[in-house]
């Protein structure tokens, strides 16, 4: 017969194994000591491939809801699967770390007058998705 210490101890085994199903957060630094050589393209492109990494991450939270959503419906046939879901909030501390860092950039961008960095922003996401842009191919050299 089971008592409370046994049914203690397997609440508190589940609790420290409950975080198994996630993975290790990525932070990115708000300042970074090349912050100060890099040029008006850099902090342009920087700022764009951090937008395009906020996209992913919502889509990478979501896939792990719906992974959760199945581990709880298969936890009826197989308990052990309850062990294994992604509880952490990983995605939205790396969200806001990139949200932090992308105001920093464009913070950079309007001290050193880049010109708008919408304009620079939209020309180095047209380059980086290999499109042309004004004239010349978005991935020479």
């Amino acid at each position: 017969m089971l008592t409370w210490k046994h049914w203690a101890g397997l609440t508190l085994c589940s609790l420290i194994f409950a975080s198994c199903g996630g993975r290790v957060a990525n932070i990115a630094p708000e300042q970074r000591s090349v912050d100060a050589v890099l040029s008006c393209d850099h902090l342009s492109g920087e700022l764009a491939v951090n937008k395009r990494k906020i996209d992913e991450l919502s889509g990478e939270r979501q896939t792990a809801n719906d992974h959760n959503a199945g581990k709880i419906a298969g936890a009826v046939l197989v308990p052990t699967y309850i062990l294994f879901l992604d509880l952490s909030d990983t995605e939205r501390r790396e969200a806001e770390a990139l949200v932090a860092r992308n105001d920093e950039l464009e913070r950079l961008i309007a001290a050193r007058s880049c010109g708008g960095s919408g304009n620079t922003v939209v020309a180095a996401e047209a380059a980086s998705a290999g499109t042309e842009v004004n004239g010349t191919a978005g991935n020479a050299p």
